[in-house]
């Protein structure tokens, strides 16, 4: 539901924002013109992190910083073919893409908030939050839900599932916790 409502902004080309419970750190995300996902990262009113592409730029190769899910959602199965000819083995990633494809929107949450938390010295929080989500969670998620069915899609929703919760943990521990610094007044 989470990465549906995110997808819904991005989709409109809206800014979307995020602040600190004493609000001295704010973190908005937007699409750029050409419809890449950018963020940016203001402390105290000053930009500590100027707008940056969500992407992967590489040497010597075509950038992948534009329409990533686009390029996949039309091209994934030809992409998935490098890797592997076997009709079976391309269908179930082929799958596998469509299934993640929607909730990609919240993985820059993760990461950014991960990142801004790291940032203000308290890293032991990220890294229990993402352990708990991407390891615990998923490996019980999915010993369930292989009790439960055979139907593989339920399998591939166990890794945007953990996604999303890590996402609503980190956004609650964003806003509720004073995990921000105090300043000693001189």
């Amino acid at each position: 539901m989470l990465s549906a409502i995110c997808l819904l902004f991005a989709l409109a080309g809206k800014a979307e924002g995020v602040s600190s419970p004493s609000g001295q750190v704010k973190l908005d995300f937007e699409l750029s013109k050409n419809g890449a996902p950018t963020y940016q990262v203001e402390y105290k009113g000053k930009s500590v992190i100027k707008p940056s592409t969500l992407g992967l730029e590489l040497k010597n190769a075509n950038n992948l910083l534009d329409g990533f899910e686009v390029i996949m959602y039309f091209f994934g199965r030809d992409f998935i073919a490098l890797f592997n000819q076997e009709k079976d083995v391309i269908d179930a990633g082929r799958l596998m893409q469509l299934t993640f494809l929607p909730f990609y929107i919240v993985l820059p949450i993760n990461q950014v908030i991960n990142g801004v938390l790291r940032g203000a010295g308290r890293s032991a929080v990220p890294m229990y939050v993402m352990i708990f989500s991407f390891v615990f969670l998923r490996q019980i998620y999915l010993f369930l839900i292989t009790k439960v069915t055979s139907d593989i899609v339920y399998v591939f929703l166990g890794w945007p599932t953990t996604w999303v919760v890590c996402s609503l943990i980190f956004i609650i521990y964003f806003f509720k916790v004073q995990w921000l610094p105090q300043e000693k007044d001189a």
